[in-house]
């Protein structure tokens, strides 16, 4: 009965409301909704995070030390990272369907997310300008577009910070790094990155963006680049996603 009364109720809004919106993810109509393009009920399925690695933002437990067992274990080239949610459930499932799935509709509620966790954790930060990861450019073509660089631009313009797209170059076309451990990861990814324009970014800030932070041999490497080709004073990394790490 109630399953009958909802279908009612919505064919009625249907006709009294023909455009409104629908979440991106399920299709569920909305009214007022929290985040623009997501349903109340698939904002409630991610996991975001509350206990993280005071340096990289992976998910820790709160009985564990302030820095994981990584962090602890070797230096980052980059000064500090953060993440919204855990890549699990929801946003795994938000991010596959934006990366693979080719519904670039999802960059609305995923850039917004960023937004809000960008004023949480860096807006005491003088961020001069936002890079994103790049993708090699073989790989760009076959997907057709770079999920990072989408976010970059849509976070770009909801916070005024410049994007560069071109200053960070994807040279090397590695394997896809998600079956690896950490060591080859870091094998892997090393020598991927070169410079394009060294003197528009030398003694900035930085604040690099990607979907996933998983061990954080990625953004390591671009980082390392940055500081060592480029002169950059700071890097900041923000993903809408990452691991957890077991001690």
């Amino acid at each position: 009965m109630r399953g009958l009364l909802l279908k009612v109720w919505s064919s009625i809004l249907d006709m009294v409301y023909p455009e409104r919106e629908r979440c991106f993810n399920c299709g569920a109509r909305l009214f007022f909704p929290e985040i623009k393009g997501l349903c109340p009920e698939c904002l409630r399925k991610i996991d975001f995070i509350n206990y993280y690695c005071l340096h990289c933002g992976r998910v820790i437990s709160p009985e564990k030390p302030a820095l994981c067992r990584l962090c602890r274990s070797k230096p980052f080239n980059f000064n500090l990272a953060r993440s919204v949610a855990l890549y699990d459930g929801m946003m795994r499932e938000l991010i596959l369907k934006f990366k693979y799935g080719h519904i670039l509709e999802l960059k609305e509620p995923l850039s917004e997310l960023l937004t809000l966790y960008f004023h949480h954790y860096y807006d005491n930060y003088r961020i001069d300008y936002l890079i994103p990861i790049p993708l090699h450019a073989k790989r760009e073509e076959e997907r057709g577009y770079n999920q990072a660089g989408i976010l970059a631009d849509s976070l770009g313009k909801k916070c005024g910070i410049p994007v560069l797209t071109g200053a960070l170059l994807r040279i090397k076309n590695s394997q896809p790094l998600y079956n690896l451990g950490p060591e080859e990861r870091d094998r892997v990814i090393r020598g991927s990155f070169a410079l394009a324009d060294r003197e528009k970014i030398k003694d900035k800030v930085i604040l690099l963006i990607d979907d996933i932070l998983t061990t954080g041999a990625t953004v390591n490497e671009a980082s390392l680049v940055l500081k060592e080709k480029g002169g950059i004073k700071s890097v900041y990394v923000l993903t809408l996603a990452t691991g957890r790490i077991q001690d």
